[in-house]
């Protein structure tokens, strides 16, 4: 996103490939592993300069507590970007896009970076404690609402996502080509994004992701 009379604009859109959470071909990379790799890919393809960049906000519902935007800017060396964790179910990194762009619309910021991550496989566990004596503690998630059938509030995928598509008949590919202009981008069109995948300590070998998805239907 850069600034035009404080108009927010993108300039450049990336994402990796969706893998099977617990036992796909990502389940080794972090989720640090795989925010890097987008922040540098969509900064080298924007033509923007790395100075330019004032802030860099991710959403990283369910890996809350840190900072993963902080994290991954210094690793790739903006250690005066400060880096924002924006955290809401669902829609995360909608929200972090957003927040992104009312900055630079509020003369806040010029450049910003802004998307979602997750990385299911690696998600941290909570737990909570019992209000007993010695009962030790339960695993435990915060629940965004309360429980029901059509809507359940450990599934934010049913709860928000498909039945927002069901309710305004948005397919997945409508989804996943929206970020772009033209005709529909294939895989030679977009390119790979190499992702180092740490197998035995001393160990790695790299997994082509690529940037669209097989099945855009």
């Amino acid at each position: 996103m850069t600034n035009a009379s404080n108009d927010a604009v993108v300039v450049g859109a990336v994402r990796t490939a969706i893998s099977d959470a617990y036992r796909g071909s990502l389940a080794n990379v972090s989720i640090h592993q795989l925010a890097g790799t987008v922040v540098a890919e969509v900064l080298q393809r924007s033509g923007v300069p790395a100075s330019d960049v004032d802030d860099l906000v991710l959403g990283e519902v369910l890996h809350g507590g840190g900072d993963i935007a902080r994290h991954v800017a210094v690793e790739l060396g903006l250690t005066d970007v400060p880096g924002m964790a924006v955290q809401r179910q669902c829609a995360t990194g909608m929200s972090a896009v957003t927040n992104a762009a009312a900055e630079i619309m509020a003369g806040m910021n010029r450049v910003a970076i802004a998307g979602g991550i997750a990385q299911m496989t690696q998600s941290p566990r909570s737990f909570m404690a019992s209000p007993h004596p010695w009962q030790g503690m339960e695993t435990w998630l915060s629940p965004s609402h309360p429980d029901r059938a059509d809507a359940p509030n450990m599934n934010m995928m049913v709860t928000v996502g498909e039945n927002t598509a069901r309710t305004v008949g948005v397919s997945r590919g409508t989804v996943t080509l929206a970020p772009f202009t033209g005709s529909a981008p294939n895989r030679s069109e977009l390119g790979r994004i190499p992702v180092p995948w740490t197998v035995q300590p001393g160990q790695s070998v790299e997994i082509d992701l690529a940037i669209a998805p097989a099945d855009l239907g």
